[in-house]
């Protein structure tokens, strides 16, 4: 009766056809079973490195280890994956036989080592231990919150129909893990019962993996992730005091004049595109007065790979250096990881050395020029600040400028072979 207990704690509702198989899955023998939960793994496994071969490295090191009774997954920080043979095979009938759901959960897995430990330990440590649960549930929300976004591209990574949400506790989507933290622990978490992987359970291997191969594996896995662009962070940051721009924008911009500016009204240039509203008063054809002001748009990469007091600070230096030499009192800031975290929002250069930043995920510029190119009124210009590190439109996006304004990182590169490319000395 394990695998039916299994079904109906995980999937509220199961149709006759996952009821049999689950059946039949409490009538195999330990030897049957042991042989099909293997086999279900490695195809699940083999399905995430197909869809994420960034992944390969770190999931070909994982460990797996069948544990009748652990009713989910589990993985430790020595690489151990624990999962109960009977769940794997459950999961693979809500898809018959696709291992949508199998690759998602071992997806879930490896987030815990990238995102979940490091951030988890560090929150309690902040909050306190009687924020442990409250911790631990935020971080199953922001990983199955970034397998869902994954899953609304990807149809066949299927999240487990009973996984908990924002929306389960009647929350908001992408915010942090803190912002959850301090959330849930308003409500009373101990009269909640719902499934969530457990991943605090002791190794029984004598093979300890040293710290820093650990480390090594973990950090070369970051990097591939970030470079491939494919998951939006969760931090939230404030940035400190900034530097002085070392580009002169008079000159860089001079020959996008033209297109750098729009007329807006105001009081210093007179158009007949409008006319003076005593014409029909007076009889005697007037102009309106005209301002022009900058159209422009500032794309700020928020991901890992940016240093909060580094690449960011250099380029949000430059970004008020920008505005200070053109006379901009203000700019529509857009901050974008592997998506955008922060909608298009006129920002004020006072703002700028206290800006919070969200995001510190992968790195993908085209969720940036999709959002543009969903706005009802687009920019002239489009002012991109940025490391380089990720994947960009194949061609230039029609209707603008693009002006990618690169800070060096270790992680950097060309991120496209259009658009005006100003680099940043450090």
């Amino acid at each position: 009766m394990h695998a039916e207990k299994l079904l109906a704690s995980w999937v509220p509702r199961f149709d006759d056809y996952q009821l049999a198989q689950a059946r039949s899955f409490d009538k195999l023998s330990l030897e049957e079973l042991e042989k099909k939960a293997t086999s279900a793994y490695f195809l699940a496994r083999y399905k995430l490195i197909r869809a994420m071969p960034y992944l390969g490295h770190l999931l070909y090191c994982i460990k797996p280890r069948q544990k009748i009774g652990h009713g989910t997954f589990s993985i430790s920080k020595q690489l151990v994956l624990t999962f109960d043979p009977y769940f794997m095979l459950v999961l693979g009938s809500l898809d018959s036989g696709v291992h949508g759901y199998q690759a998602a959960v071992l997806y879930h897995e490896v987030l815990h080592l990238l995102i979940g430990f490091d951030r988890r330990t560090a929150l309690i440590a902040k909050l306190g231990k009687n924020y442990s649960r409250a911790v631990t549930l935020a971080e199953e929300l922001v990983i199955n919150s970034q397998i869902q976004a994954y899953q609304i591209t990807n149809e066949d990574f299927m999240l487990v129909p009973n996984a908990v949400l924002p929306s389960s506790f009647d929350l908001p989507p992408n915010q942090t893990m803190e912002w959850y933290a301090l959330a849930l622990v308003q409500k009373d978490l101990t009269k909640i019962s719902i499934p969530m992987c457990c991943d605090e359970h002791e190794d029984e291997t004598d093979d300890t993996v040293p710290p820093e191969v650990l480390n090594s594996i973990l950090d070369a896995t970051r990097v591939a992730v970030k470079k491939h662009g494919k998951h939006a962070g969760d931090f939230s940051q404030r940035t400190g005091s900034l530097k002085e721009s070392k580009v002169n924008w008079r000159t860089q911009l001079r020959k996008l004049r033209s297109l750098f500016t729009r007329h807006v009204h105001g009081y210093s240039q007179m158009s007949y595109a409008k006319l003076h509203r005593r014409t029909l008063i007076s009889g005697v054809v007037k102009p309106s007065y005209k301002d022009r002001q900058a159209s422009i748009t500032v794309i700020l990469d928020t991901s890992g790979s940016m240093g909060l007091h580094t690449q960011i600070r250099d380029a949000l230096s430059e970004l008020r250096g920008m505005m200070h030499q053109l006379g901009l009192k203000s700019v529509s800031l857009i901050q974008v990881d592997a998506a955008v975290q922060v909608d298009a929002k006129e920002t004020q250069v006072s703002e700028l050395s206290s800006l919070i930043i969200s995001g510190r995920g992968g790195t993908d510029f085209r969720p940036a020029f999709e959002y543009i190119d969903s706005l009802r009124v687009k920019p002239k210009v489009v002012v991109y600040l940025t490391d380089g590190a990720g994947e960009a439109p194949k061609a230039a996006p029609k209707g603008y400028q693009t002006i990618w304004l690169r800070v060096p990182s270790r992680e950097g590169g060309v991120p496209a072979k259009w658009g005006t490319h100003i680099i940043i000395d450090s």
